[in-house]
């Protein structure tokens, strides 16, 4: 599976799996760049869509790169906000899949020309796991919590939190989404690039079980009466259920139940490595971009005078 800048620890691989940028568009000359930057992506020779949003809260001109390798990533002009159109750009791709690409080149070095600062607004952090997908099972929190299966190539896929939003954790079947040859669960993290990652980390890190092998487990010699035995085999099937029993059940089964499971967890210095392995990127993805590509197009976002009847994507803001 192909990675960018990845982290390696023991067989776990960690990667930045998807970020959401915001790019403060210039201002000279009395405007905002927002015309020149339409300019540029309406006059490219690169296959995408486009759509016009009126909705608070979104972009007003959207669009879709599709990128020769088969991968998207999304651009989003000028933001919808009650006192009017706010003069950012917002931009969500994934590094592993699109970051070689000429597309996001072009789109990346564009913004370079006509924008002034880059935030994160948050990005996925992607945890690699090599063990089969139906071993490993989500504990359930305070988060809201979700389970869905829509193929029956895929295992369960499981989410806490809200989507799109800090905390949202999802926990899925990598090898069968990737077409891998080996086993590979991934558990993804959302976060916040604008605060401490660290402290991030420690909060809305997971709790997920890791089934051993209990193929050899003798019940008899467990002091368990025949309900208390049920409820073990029901949990030895999905451990992350250990929460919906009450505090006297749980207290009994869990102490046998963990006999049988092991629970992720990194040392102090692995979660370490992975702060600054996240902080650091994503203060690499904000700074100016430099053009690795030479453009038959890239003239286009090179500065032109304005005229009354230019020809754009969209409204100019």
């Amino acid at each position: 599976m192909k990675y960018f800048n990845e982290l390696s620890y023991n067989g776990v691989k960690v990667s930045i799996d998807n970020l959401v940028m915001e790019y403060k568009i210039s201002y000279g000359k009395g405007s905002f760049d927002s015309e020149y930057i339409l300019k540029a992506i309406s006059g490219c020779s690169y296959d995408f869509q486009h759509w016009t949003s009126n909705k608070l809260g979104s972009c007003r001109e959207q669009f879709i790169f599709k990128c020769s390798n088969g991968n998207t990533f999304w651009v989003g002009v000028g933001m919808n906000t009650i006192s009017g159109v706010k003069h950012v750009v917002r931009i969500d791709y994934n590094p592993n899949k699109v970051y070689d690409t000429l597309e996001l080149d072009f789109i990346l070095s564009t913004l370079t020309n006509y924008t002034v600062r880059c935030d994160c607004i948050r990005f996925d952090l992607a945890f690699d796991f090599p063990i089969p997908r139906k071993l490993a099972f989500l504990v359930k929190d305070k988060r809201k919590y979700e389970a869905h299966s829509n193929n029956c190539k895929y295992l369960e896929t499981e989410y806490l939190g809200a989507r799109s939003a800090p905390g949202r954790v999802k926990l899925y079947d990598k090898t069968a989404e990737s077409n891998l040859n080996y086993p590979c669960t991934r558990l993804e993290i959302t976060l916040d690039g604008s605060l401490d990652i660290a402290r991030q980390l420690l909060t809305y890190f997971p709790l997920v079980y890791v089934l051993d092998d209990f193929v050899n487990l003798d019940f008899s010699t467990l002091n368990l009466n025949d309900t208390e035995l049920f409820i073990l085999e029901k949990l030895l099937n999905k451990p992350s259920d250990i929460k919906r029993l009450g505090r006297a059940m749980r207290k009994k089964i869990e102490p046998v139940l963990l006999r049988y499971t092991n629970s992720i967890t990194f040392d102090v210095k692995f979660r370490s490595d992975v702060a600054c392995y996240a902080t650091d990127s994503v203060r690499y993805f904000c700074e100016p971009y430099t053009v690795k590509f030479k453009h038959d197009v890239f003239f286009l976002a090179s500065p032109q005078s304005k005229k009354e009847n230019a020809t754009v994507i969209g409204e100019p803001f």
